[in-house]
């Protein structure tokens, strides 16, 4: 009894095993139903999608101009601002007490130089005086000299004749001879009419007038010398000159310096364009230098989205191309107005290069620091043959696509050119007309009778 069981169910194993096999037959010769589409001609507009940051095309750091005191400040950082608007004003107290110091010391300083000049053109009249009157008095001294000498030598002449007069006259006292007498006295008569020409008395008034001229002609003379020697020593050569006139000069410098300062001072920090305060360093009541570091303003009317490019889309990216920015839910067109000529490796450690898209119509609606997806349009082609995107298949020996040729399923490669997000271009291998199979199948299905369905 148990041997015939065991008969019946070996009997009903094979016989599920039949019936399965013919239902496997039945079904692997019926035609699978597939959605297809047949390649035709038509045209790929290739985009490579990217996306990055919002960054503006025009970015200003502001410096302070002046050492000051922050004395208001009209903004916080994130406001938009005008080309205009006043963003920093300062103090300006203590600059405007350095400018009224720096005026004084100028004025010292011009009213010290001129007195020189005046007091150096004084001591030289003074010796140009000096030197003349000496040559004047040098001429009268001589000319005193010589009339003192000649009326001595006259009054010497004289004194000589009345020795003589006196001599003969005592001669004349001691002899008593009349002839000598005689000769004598015409001797003593001619004597006396050569004194009497000297005029002795007139002599020896003009040598005591001469000798007092002389004197006070030699007086003069020392005191002119000093003088000269005195107005002398007090001249200003040209390199002292020189130095004052530069002590002057420095002075309206500094003067002119404190008033550059107050100047840029008084105009306080003003936007040059309208923008964005990105970055702001101080406050109102801080003491800047000069040199530090005060704002940061982007301008929001030239914006750019900086992207990342791969290695493999980088070659197909070429400056000028359309582009079309996505933001916040709004679209932007742009175009590529640079690429960098130098990869960096991103947070994968993969090579990337940077490429910037100008915006051309940024509105109030895109803000600096946002992401935006990019459309890059890179390569247009018309009249080619096109296959959908859904449709396509790679592995280790190429792109492929699932046909059907002769009622069965074909697995075909293909080159492939150009692509967008819905097509692809076919450029060998796959032909126009042919149907290509849009349903997901593996290669199970290769060799299968199929049928067409068209979406």
């Amino acid at each position: 009894m148990k041997r015939k069981k065991d008969i019946l169910k070996g009997l009903t194993v094979v016989a599920a095993c039949v019936l399965l096999i013919a239902v496997y037959v039945v079904v692997s010769n019926k035609p699978l139903k597939l959605m297809t589409e047949t390649t035709t001609k038509g045209s790929i507009q290739e985009v490579v999608d990217v996306n990055g940051d919002i960054e503006s095309e025009n970015t200003k750091v502001y410096y302070s101009k002046v050492t000051a005191t922050v004395e208001q400040l009209t903004i916080k950082k994130g406001d938009s601002v005008k080309a205009g608007d006043q963003l920093v004003l300062y103090d300006t107290k203590d600059l405007e007490t350095s400018v009224e110091q720096a005026k004084l010391g100028t004025k010292a300083s011009m009213e010290s130089y001129q007195s020189s000049l005046n007091n150096n053109a004084k001591n030289n009249t003074n010796y140009a005086n000096a030197t003349t009157s000496l040559g004047i008095l040098e001429q009268q001294i001589a000319d005193e000299k010589s009339y003192i000498s000649s009326i001595q030598e006259s009054l010497t002449s004289a004194n000589e004749i009345a020795s003589e007069i006196t001599a003969v006259t005592s001669q004349m006292a001691s002899t008593t001879d009349s002839k000598a007498l005689k000769k004598l006295q015409n001797k003593l008569d001619s004597l006396n009419s050569d004194y009497d020409s000297y005029d002795v008395s007139s002599l020896t008034g003009d040598l005591a007038y001469h000798q007092t001229e002389l004197s006070q002609c030699l007086t003069s003379q020392s005191e002119y010398k000093a003088q000269q020697k005195t107005a002398d020593a007090s001249l200003i050569d040209s390199a002292a000159k020189d130095q004052l006139k530069t002590v002057g000069e420095s002075a309206q410098l500094s003067q002119s310096q404190a008033e550059e300062e107050l100047s840029k001072a008084n105009q306080g920090i003003v936007a040059e364009f309208d923008g964005i305060i990105t970055g702001l360093d101080i406050e109102a009541g801080a003491y800047v230098p000069e040199g530090s570091r005060l704002l940061v303003l982007e301008s929001s009317n030239e914006l750019k989205v900086v992207v990342n490019v791969s290695k493999y889309d980088i070659g197909k990216i070429e400056l000028g191309q359309k582009a079309v920015a996505s933001v916040a839910g709004n679209e932007y067109e742009g175009s590529v107005s640079k690429i960098s000529r130098v990869a960096d490796t991103d947070t994968s450690d993969k090579p990337q290069v940077s490429v910037e898209i100008h915006i051309n119509n940024p509105d109030d609606k895109i803000y600096i620091g946002l992401e935006a997806d990019v459309d890059i349009y890179t390569e247009e082609k018309n009249d080619i043959v096109t296959v959908s995107s859904t449709a396509v298949y790679s592995d280790d020996d190429g792109n492929y696509c699932y046909t059907i040729e002769n009622g069965l399923v074909t697995k075909k490669y293909f080159t492939k050119g150009i692509e967008s997000d819905s097509l692809v271009e076919l450029t060998d291998g796959i032909a126009e007309g042919e149907i290509v199979i849009t349903d997901s199948i593996t290669d199970d299905s290769v060799g299968r009778k199929a049928s067409a369905m068209k979406h």
